[in-house]
């Protein structure tokens, strides 16, 4: 109701009252864990979320006034994808000098390597949230032309994550039943413990079409699983140029890289110890704190 300049004036009120170290304005996805790394870093300051912000077709979309103000008004703007970066600097020039790019985080127990498994499940597994950004349809598509071959081999598909769209799970549920794949694909639902979630898998895929952070791939990563996914978001960086796992095709050519991957036969870690630090010097929640703290100390006295 207080309009874009109505909105930006009462935010520099508060601003001005609570005279922060630094305002830092959270892109959706990124905010999650500005509580967490403050906390990390022990520093007091007033955190501002643009939850109302996403990207599509790969141009930013700031949908209510609290949160453009917030990035008028922030000193640094967080993004957690390098591509959400871009897009802010291509879309919004004017805000181009503020943008910082920090990863999420996930804690440093992910990264210890003692618990990944010898031998692991037969299963293919996806995880996230049921929404379109998750692209079931393709997936779904790359399932039905390998079906066959997946109960020759009794591997199933399961699904870990909330519905948060319920006309999108009507909708892939009514594509599973035309495709007779009810005896292959499994709702998993939400689930508390991750880590037997990946660690029952021979491969951990990701067929999403919009990303901001991949947390779920770093997850994936960390506990050993062999992964293949489409080349979303900062996904190839993750990997570290692991061309073998970015499948840019179509759903009967990611069905194929499916095949040949099962095909391989390695059911073992599909991650070195060398490679297990590096993800984790990347991508620890300890990182995340550190990039807080460069921020931090760019506005001190």
């Amino acid at each position: 109701k207080r309009g874009i300049w109505g909105t930006l004036n009462r935010l520099k009120q508060v601003v001005e009252q609570r005279k922060p170290l630094a305002v830092i304005a959270y892109l959706r996805g990124s905010s999650f864990m500005a509580p967490i790394a403050c906390q990390l870093a022990r520093a007091d300051t007033s955190v501002i979320t643009s939850e109302r912000s996403s990207f599509t077709n790969g141009r930013p979309m700031i949908r209510d006034y609290a949160s453009r103000a917030s990035l008028l008004l922030a000193d640094h703007i967080v993004c957690n994808s390098r591509e959400q970066c871009g897009s802010i600097s291509r879309y919004m020039p004017w805000l181009k000098k503020k943008v910082k790019y920090i990863p999420n985080g996930i804690s440093s127990g992910w990264f210890a390597g003692t618990g990944h498994p010898s031998t692991r499940g037969q299963n293919i597994i996806g995880v996230g949230r049921v929404h379109p950004s998750k692209d079931l349809s393709y997936f779904i598509s790359a399932i039905a032309s390998i079906s066959e071959e997946l109960r020759r081999r009794q591997v199933k598909v399961k699904w870990t994550g909330r519905i948060e769209n319920k006309l999108y799970f009507d909708q892939i549920e009514t594509e599973i039943n035309q495709n007779s794949l009810h005896d292959i694909w499994v709702w998993n639902g939400e689930q508390s413990n991750m880590l037997d979630v990946y660690y029952d898998a021979s491969l951990f895929v990701m067929t999403s079409n919009l990303e901001g952070m991949p947390n779920v791939l770093i997850e994936a990563m960390a506990c050993g699983a062999q992964c293949l996914v489409r080349p979303v978001s900062d996904s190839i960086e993750i990997l570290g140029g692991n061309s073998g796992s970015v499948c840019n095709g179509s759903p009967i050519e990611f069905g194929r890289r499916i095949v040949a991957i099962l095909e391989s036969g390695s059911k073992s870690s599909g991650i070195t110890s060398d490679e297990l630090r590096t993800l984790a010097r990347r991508y620890s929640i300890e990182e995340t704190a550190k990039k807080h703290l460069l921020l931090l100390a760019d506005q001190s006295p």
